[in-house]
């Protein structure tokens, strides 16, 4: 994020920050063949979610290819002794969020678990139709676009630079024609055989 941050300044790095921070869980986790991942998001954290969302006229995403599970789900984060703050993003989106979740807890102190809540009983309606999942044309990741985000992102950040999609570690098609790669198409990310995240 460091040079990241020194490429595009301090403006949408949350967008990074997130969309990689996912891909490469969801990674790690298919590298360890496990069939559920665990995340520390707090209810505090749930509740911005909710707002954020409601905020924007948008829902909750589906889990990626491997189901997330959330432990902390409904424990508050002054409960929680150590918390992961961003310190490239003092103006972010979600700052304000949290700002207005605080002041509503002043009043409502259980404003936070009724917030979980609302998002809990959110329903897609039938009648709404929702993007198709597909899969990225660069590295094979869950896509609802030609490449995923994090490839577009990578493709921002490497203009004029040699290009790697995300996952591809040096070496790794050696051997393999572009005519097999086109033939084969794109392998999952179960079957890949993912190295370290190249930038």
């Amino acid at each position: 994020m460091d040079e990241i941050v020194k490429m595009i300044g301090l403006k949408n790095n949350c967008t990074f920050c997130g969309v990689f921070r996912s891909q490469a869980l969801d990674r790690g986790a298919a590298l360890l063949k496990v069939d559920k991942l665990a995340t520390g998001h707090n209810a505090d954290d749930m509740a911005e979610t909710v707002l954020l969302n409601i905020l924007r006229g948008d829902i909750a995403r589906e889990d990626g290819p491997i189901p997330r599970c959330k432990p902390f789900k409904h424990t508050y984060e002054k409960e929680i002794v150590i918390y992961p703050c961003g310190i490239y993003s003092p103006n972010a989106y979600c700052g304000f969020a949290r700002e207005f979740i605080k002041d509503l807890e002043k009043i409502r102190p259980r404003a936070i678990l009724d917030i979980i809540k609302s998002g809990d009983n959110f329903r897609i309606s039938t009648l709404t139709k929702m993007p198709e999942q597909g899969t990225c044309e660069k590295c094979g990741y869950i896509a609802s676009q030609k490449w995923c985000k994090a490839c577009a992102l990578l493709d921002g950040l490497n203009r004029g630079l040699p290009k790697m999609g995300i996952g591809r570690s040096r070496g790794l098609d050696n051997g393999v024609s572009k005519k097999e790669k086109r033939a084969n198409g794109p392998r999952s990310i179960q079957s890949k055989p993912y190295g370290s995240l190249d930038f």
